[in-house]
């Protein structure tokens, strides 16, 4: 009676190997090296991240409508030119700039219905970067991908306190919205409540990759505005 052939594989992320044997002689033994870049799949997680954010993105835009809505208040459509626009034509007083919104409703200056709508709908745009992501206090995490995302959120986190220090001394004024009217040139904290609804040469730019402000500031900025509404 003949012995039966064993087969043995060895999937690795960049190789795989195979082994016949009959009996105790090998008959093949052989591996296939494979390009690393084929197992790489943290480009796959990068778009299914992506795809979660932009999906968690539409439920609060859609939790904020309904929610709205229920006041009997009017939603700006995606295409009103309301919410579109930013900054005001000439000779029109109007403030339209989404940091200036915020900054007013805090002030509590006096605002139509749709602006106060339109400063909480900018506020919740981004949630910010988050200082305590679920695995920087793990000890028995090796995932490369999430250790380089930590590094990066906390580069981009202390960068963005830092810029905001740097601009702004007082406390009490060390929200995103006072800084991103600061980077554009309309406001100042020296005269913390009068501000510019236009801008001029001086504005520095803000929607820039990795300048996001800490969830934490994003959060205390969004409770005092609700407050405020």
């Amino acid at each position: 009676m003949s012995e039966e052939k064993i087969f043995a594989f060895d999937l690795g992320k960049a190789s795989l190997g195979i082994c016949v044997r009959k009996g105790h002689a090998l008959e093949k033994v052989k591996s296939l090296l494979i390009d690393g870049d084929y197992a790489n799949i943290s480009e796959l997680r990068k778009r299914r991240r992506a795809e979660k954010l932009r999906d968690f993105h539409k439920k609060r835009e859609e939790y904020f409508k309904d929610f709205w809505q229920k006041q009997g208040l009017e939603v700006l459509s995606s295409n009103d030119p309301r919410l579109l626009r930013e900054f005001p034509a000439n000779k029109d007083n109007t403030i339209y700039t989404s940091c200036l919104l915020r900054i007013a409703l805090l002030q509590d200056k006096q605002l139509e219905p749709w602006q106060i709508y339109k400063a909480l709908f900018n506020a919740i745009q981004k949630r910010g970067y988050d200082d305590n992501l679920p695995w920087q206090s793990s000890q028995k995490s090796n995932n490369n991908d999430n250790n380089q995302e930590n590094q990066e959120n906390q580069k981009y986190i202390t960068a963005y306190r830092e810029e905001l220090k740097k601009r702004i001394s007082q406390e009490a004024y060390q929200l995103p919205c006072y800084l991103e009217a600061n980077m554009l040139g309309l406001w100042q904290p020296d005269k913390p409540n009068s501000f510019k609804i236009k801008i001029d040469h001086n504005a520095v730019q803000i929607r820039k990759a990795g300048f996001v402000a800490p969830r934490e500031l994003k959060e205390l900025e969004l409770r005092l505005l609700y407050k405020a509404a």
